[in-house]
C-alpha cells in the first residue's frame, strides 16, 4: 500500500531539501506529512528542527521516545536490514549507520553493496548530504604517491591474468559507481584505474561518487 513517502510531492520537497536546505522547507514538509496522518513524524521533525544545535532535556526525551516508537517504520524496515524492531530508535545495525539532522537522514555509514541495493530508495525519502563506505580501500602504490580505485572490468582481465586479483580487491569498484568518479585515467584500457594523491583524496571521492550515483537513480 503506497504511503506519504511514495508520493511524487514528498520526492519532489527531498529534491529540493538536497540543493536549497533551510528549516522553513523542512517545516513545510512536515505539516504536509501531518494531512497525510503522520503526526508523529511531524512533530519529530518540528522538535528536531526546534531544538538543533541547543536541544533541552525535554526536547531530547521527546525526539528519543518517537524514534524508538516510529524508528523501524520511518527507517522502512524492508530498507534497513539487521535491525530488532522493537528498538528500533537506537542504533543497533550491525554495519550500517544513519544518522538524523534536523528531523532527517543526512549521514550514512555503510558497505559498499548495501548502498548499490538500498542507496536510491535512501535518497528518495531523505537528502542525504554524505556517504561513508566502510569497506572499501583504494590501492596505494610502491612508493605510496599515489591511491587508486580500479574498474571491476579487470576482474576477467588484467589482474586475473597475472595474479594479483585478492591483493587489489579492496580497491575495485562496480562500472556504476567506477563512473561516476572524478579523475578517471582512460589512457590504458587494459588497466582502468583513478588516481588521487592520497588515501583520503581517493576515500572521499568514493564518497561522492556513490552519493551522486544514487541521487541519478533516485531521480529516475
Amino acid at each position: 500500500m503506497p504511503t506519504p513517502y511514495d508520493n511524487p510531492d514528498y520526492h519532489a520537497f527531498i529534491r529540493h531539501l538536497r540543493t536549497e536546505d533551510s528549516d522553513l522547507a523542512r517545516l513545510v514538509i512536515a505539516d504536509w506529512l501531518e494531512e497525510r496522518e503522520e503526526a508523529e513524524r511531524a512533530e519529530f521533525i518540528r522538535v528536531h528542527v526546534e531544538g538543533w544545535g541547543c536541544r533541552t532535556l525535554v526536547q531530547f526525551e521527546r525526539c528519543y521516545d518517537l524514534m524508538r516508537k516510529n524508528g523501524g517504520t520511518w527507517l522502512h524496515r524492508d530498507l534497513w536490514p539487521s535491525h530488532d524492531p522493537n528498538t528500533a530508535g537506537v542504533t543497533l545495525w550491525q554495519s550500517i549507520y544513519p544518522l538524523f539532522t534536523r528531523g532527517f537522514v543526512e549521514n550514512v555509514s555503510c558497505p559498499l553493496d548495501w548502498w548499490l541495493e538500498h542507496g536510491p530508495a535512501v535518497c528518495r525519502r531523505h537528502p542525504v548530504r554524505e556517504v561513508r563506505i566502510t569497506d572499501r580501500m583504494p590501492n596505494l602504490t610502491i612508493a605510496r604517491e599515489r591511491a587508486m580505485w580500479h574498474s571491476d572490468v579487470i576482474q576477467e582481465g588484467y589482474l586475473y591474468r597475472l595474479g594479483y586479483l585478492d591483493q587489489f580487491a579492496a580497491s575495485i569498484l562496480p562500472s556504476v559507481i567506477y563512473g561516476h568518479l572524478v579523475g578517471r585515467d582512460t589512457s590504458w584500457p587494459v588497466f582502468p584505474h583513478c588516481r588521487y594523491n592520497t588515501a583520503a583524496d581517493a576515500v572521499a571521492a568514493l564518497n561522492a561518487a556513490a552519493l551522486r550515483w544514487a541521487e541519478a537513480e533516485a531521480d529516475r
